[in-house]
């Protein structure tokens, strides 16, 4: 609710990123919540194939969600006062591509991860008693696949992405004055 407040109106484009990360994290989460007591439930454990399948899935399914943030937060870059107009042709294709796959394989390593400590700890024996599946599905469900968590997820990683766009026009422009008139259009070549 905090970071809701803290918006302008004007920002719905963040707003409308953070809802599309929110609606893939969140579906990605409630299946996992289901796949991982499945799994173990036949196998009896989760294979290592399991969790790097589960995290390539994530980081495939966020991976144009964070294409999308990257080129809008270059684009509000580009469009700041103090660049006002470059004559230079801005060809960012192959950074973009870089740092959404790093940004998705980052967060998709973290959340996997996360699930598996999660898993490993409710599956260890404790008191001679065998692993409770139902007490698996509660941890999983208030902690790290959580709801709540995608959505926190979501807002961070919007901006993160937002950020990271900016971050990538400001490098790619030149620092220097003596380079380039500052009254000639630019030209921004994003696929």
């Amino acid at each position: 609710m905090i970071a809701l407040a803290l918006r302008t109106p004007d920002d719905a484009d963040q707003i409308h990123l953070e809802a599309r990360f929110g609606a893939v994290l969140e579906q990605h989460f409630r299946a996992l919540r289901e796949r991982i007591p499945a799994v173990i439930e036949c196998e009896g454990v989760l294979p290592v194939t399991f969790w790097l399948h589960e995290r390539d899935v994530l980081a495939g399914g966020l991976l144009p969600h964070y294409s999308d943030a990257l080129r809008l937060g270059l684009e509000r870059e580009l469009c700041r006062p103090r660049f006002p107009a470059l004559e230079m042709l801005v060809n960012l294709n192959g950074r973009l591509w870089e740092s959404a796959l790093h940004l998705a394989r980052d967060l998709a390593q973290s959340i996997t991860l996360a699930a598996a400590e999660c898993a490993e700890h409710h599956l260890r024996p404790a008191d001679d008693l065998p692993p409770s599946l139902d007490e698996l599905r509660h941890a999983l469900r208030i902690g790290p696949l959580s709801d709540a968590r995608a959505l926190r997820c979501a807002a961070h990683q919007s901006a993160r992405a937002l950020s990271t766009g900016a971050l990538l026009a400001a490098r790619a422009l030149p620092q220097s004055d003596d380079l380039v008139s500052v009254n000639q259009p630019v030209r921004l070549c994003i696929y």
